[in-house]
């Protein structure tokens, strides 16, 4: 009897380890587009490209992945207050657009590691608002149920006052649709 708790409490500290490894291995970013570093292109302005369909609301408009994740990285500046500014600072954020399904990832530098948490949504249009509901995401490459992403909730809501404006913006549209790698967006009305 002594034996068989011993082998179960090995296993599950077995698996407990491989867990603890897979959430420090960061996720993979390569799939992400980004703009092009030899882009010579004026950045475009995804707010003010908001602003003006919900102005104008005269036709559908995309916003790509790429403009999406420079707007990001141009808007997302974080500091870490000391003594925890020695050793970890946020990175950036990048996000994924795939049908129906938003991913977005942020990253921190850890004592020069990078370590990363990944949340999925969906988009609904209820009634004439929009529900962003949290689906699921991953501590590194740990896929989990959006349950255990609870630890997270203080950065997703700063993340959500630090894109305050665009995210008014984007819910005075009519429609929006997340396809491969890019936002459809229809302002028009109905």
């Amino acid at each position: 009897m002594n034996l068989i708790v011993h082998l179960l409490l090995l296993a599950a500290l077995s698996g407990l380890a491989g867990a603890a490894w897979v959430a420090q291995r960061p996720a993979d970013l390569g799939g992400i587009r980004q703009a092009a570093p030899d882009d010579t292109r004026r950045p475009r302005d995804v707010l003010d490209d908001l602003k003006q369909a919900a102005i104008k609301r005269s036709a559908v408009f995309e916003i790509t992945e790429a403009d999406l994740n420079h707007h990001l990285a141009r808007v997302l500046q974080a500091g870490t207050l000391p003594p925890l500014n020695r050793w970890a600072a946020f990175a950036r954020a990048a996000a994924a657009l795939q049908p129906g399904q938003l991913e977005v990832t942020l990253v921190w530098e850890v004592l020069g590691s990078p370590r990363t948490a990944t949340f999925r949504f969906h988009i609904q249009r209820l009634e004439g608002s929009f529900r962003v509901v949290l689906t699921g995401g991953s501590y590194g490459r740990l896929r989990v149920p959006r349950g255990l992403l609870r630890p997270m909730l203080p950065a997703l809501e700063q993340l959500g006052l630090a894109l305050e404006q665009e995210i008014q913006a984007l819910f005075q549209m009519n429609q929006i649709q997340i396809s491969e790698h890019k936002l459809v967006i229809d302002p028009r009305f109905p």
